[in-house]
């Protein structure tokens, strides 16, 4: 496997965590009350740490593989951008 079939393999990864998340996930969370909130986040929070750590890594890892085997095309630097932006804002 070279980088680039690392990265869209690592990326569609991501796309599957993120779409869990934003259909499963936070549907779920906006149903509990205000006072419900806080355990149910911090509940969250420590269940989902074990698929976000090795993933974020696994984007990272890839992400400086790309960077450092160079140079990066347009369409890969977009997958970057995005990826890195989608990473920044979780």
């Amino acid at each position: 496997m070279n980088a680039e079939q690392a990265l869209v393999t690592v990326t569609a990864l991501h796309l599957g965590f993120q779409l869990t998340v934003s259909v499963v996930v936070y549907p779920a969370l906006i149903a509990v009350t205000d006072r419900e909130w806080p355990v149910a986040h911090a509940a969250h929070s420590r269940r989902i740490v074990t698929i976000v750590a090795p993933l974020y890594v696994a984007l990272a890892g890839v992400g400086a593989w790309i960077l450092v085997e160079g140079p990066v095309g347009p369409g890969t630097g977009v997958a970057l951008a995005g990826t890195a932006v989608a990473v920044a804002t979780t």
